[in-house]
């Protein structure tokens, strides 16, 4: 009997303990479980990019506070730096004036070039004009400073017909352009056309210097002259549109030059029978076309 009773007691004893055991590997587990899961959440976070970390990815900064790792390079982040020659001429311009609205075939006009608003200093400046020479005409050395203390550095005549690039530069720093004003003229003609047509000059490129040598691109402008249509009047050497007085003038005071003069590019324009030189034949025909008009 009392061998039974042993059994049982021992049997309960051992249930109790299997229990036990059960129960703490249970939590166990679990507890295990929970912090895998939190684990895995950290990384999802990490790897997606966002700036939330635990604590032993903090480090310490300077003054020993821990700081986002993350957070270090936004901090250190530079925005990029303007380049001065980049820098935007705001309300600055160049400007194109036509001394008439329209002119007639072998009637000259003049063209007037100039800077608005340039609020700093320039000593340089390189600028090209377009035009078509089917239309007008760029007459040779016609270029004339405006500016006092500006110099044109090369030979614009020298280039093929519709375009015209002009080379400024001031003489010295008393001589700065700044503000508003006109800085030089050109010369033009108009040609023969079978009809009316505008005649277009355009500032295609334009780049001003200051004295520390930045540069400052311009916005292209235009100007046009309309040309009427018709045949260049023989004898209008003043370029007014006819045949008068003031022509004959200017002719007999280049009489006795031929094309052995130095300078015969410049007046071979009053020798219009282009007999190489300017005598009584052309004194004549402008004599003619006076008696002639109405």
């Amino acid at each position: 009997m009392m061998t039974v009773r042993m059994e049982k007691k021992w049997m309960v004893m051992f249930a109790v303990f299997m229990m036990a055991a059960w129960l703490l590997l249970s939590s166990s587990t679990a507890h295990a479980a929970s912090g895998d899961e939190v684990s895995g959440t950290a990384v999802e976070q990490n790897s997606g990019g966002d700036h939330t970390v635990t604590a032993d990815q903090q480090k310490p900064n300077e003054t020993g506070t821990p700081q986002e790792a993350g957070n270090v390079k936004e901090q250190g982040k530079q925005e990029p730096s303007q380049n001065a020659a980049a820098t935007s001429a705001g309300q600055q311009s160049v400007t194109l004036k036509a001394s008439v609205e329209q002119a007639a075939p072998g009637q000259s006009f003049t063209i007037k070039y100039g800077v608005s608003g340039v609020t700093g200093n320039v000593f340089a400046q390189d600028i090209t004009i377009e035009y078509d020479p089917a239309v007008m005409e760029y007459v040779a050395d016609s270029i004339k400073v405006l500016k006092e203390g500006v110099t044109v550095v090369n030979d614009p005549s020298t280039q093929a017909p519709g375009s015209l690039r002009i080379i400024l530069a001031s003489m010295g720093a008393q001589n700065a352009v700044t503000g508003t004003g006109d800085i030089l003229e050109l010369g033009f003609k108009a040609a023969a056309v079978d009809k009316e047509t505008d005649g277009v000059l355009r500032i295609i490129q334009a780049t001003l210097s200051n004295e520390i040598g930045e540069e400052f691109n311009m916005d292209s402008t235009s100007v046009t002259v309309k040309i009427k249509s018709g045949s260049a009047v023989s004898g209008d050497v003043n370029g007014d549109g006819k045949v008068s007085i003031g022509d004959l003038a200017m002719i007999a005071a280049k009489y006795g030059m031929d094309s052995t003069s130095p300078n015969w590019n410049d007046v071979k324009k009053f020798d219009l029978d282009n007999s190489g030189a300017i005598d009584v034949g052309d004194l004549s025909i402008v004599a003619k076309k006076i008696i002639e008009q109405p």
